[in-house]
């Protein structure tokens, strides 16, 4: 099952972050690949940091949890987002809800670095 943390459907495309399999994972059609699977098993029941960090400079995504560098990825030919659907814990297009509690989201401008992610888990 694919567990929706944030999803944005749009013209341009659409973006899911969430977990599959009990591990973070990066969709974004559109893209070559079109998905980042992440590597760190986080099916325990316990709360965790999820960070994706995606700069518009260069097609590099990096995905952390609790503050550890899970997983980088390059994705080429990506298309621009334009969406009217942000959603979080809930993916509209295929009815998929996230099964847990989400404590806090943050959404940036700019693509932070692993000390200000160490800083945010540590805080």
């Amino acid at each position: 099952t694919q567990d929706p943390l944030v999803s944005n459907r749009g013209i341009g495309g659409n973006v899911y972050f969430g977990i599959s399999g009990g591990k973070a994972f990066l969709y974004q059609n559109g893209c070559s690949p079109p998905a980042i699977n992440g590597n760190i098993p986080i099916n325990d029941d316990q709360w965790h940091l999820y960070a994706l960090v995606r700069s518009s400079i260069d097609t590099t995504g990096k995905m952390y949890v609790d503050s550890i560098l899970d997983k980088t990825g390059v994705q080429a030919s990506c298309l621009a987002q334009t969406g009217d659907s942000f959603a979080i814990s809930h993916d509209k297009d295929n009815n998929e809800y996230f099964p847990g509690s989400i404590d806090e989201v943050k959404v940036y401008n700019r693509a932070l670095t692993a000390a200000e992610i160490l800083n945010e888990y540590n805080s």
